[in-house]
């Protein structure tokens, strides 16, 4: 493995749905294992940016769904909070959606950003691994 191994790495997991909060911890916990490895958790777009902005240090990855709470003038919650990130660049490293939305590959290509459609992932858990190793470069 690369030095990278030995840096901590930040991921923050946003989605409203708890068991997918879980769901997306345990994996990257199995995979990577806890020593170097801080995970936080947000329920919402909102509160993950309110996250986001308190935290002095970067996130290395943003990990989000779309579709969460209604948001004035945004279709996802989850593209909301994506725009926010990109004003706010010194603050998420990489962004990753994960997401049920029947449209979300023209959504993260809109946004620039990578993504994994959650019924490929349920099939293919390491998918979340490999894009991790990618973006993370671990």
């Amino acid at each position: 493995m690369e030095n990278n191994q030995s840096k901590n790495y930040r991921i923050l997991i946003v989605d409203d749905i708890c068991d997918w909060l879980n769901h997306h911890a345990g994996l990257i916990k199995t995979f990577y294992g806890l020593d170097t490895l801080e995970i936080v958790c947000a329920s919402s777009a909102q509160s993950a940016l309110e996250k986001i902005m308190a935290s002095e240090q970067p996130f290395d990855l943003l990990l989000t769904d779309l579709e969460m709470e209604s948001i004035a003038n945004e279709n996802y919650a989850g593209a909301w909070l994506v725009k926010n990130m990109k004003v706010h660049q010194d603050k998420v490293k990489n962004i990753l959606i994960i997401s049920g939305s029947y449209d979300i590959k023209e959504v993260a290509d809109s946004l620039n950003v990578d993504f994994i459609p959650k019924d490929l992932l349920m099939n293919n858990p390491l998918l979340l691994k490999y894009k991790l190793d990618e973006l993370l470069k671990i």
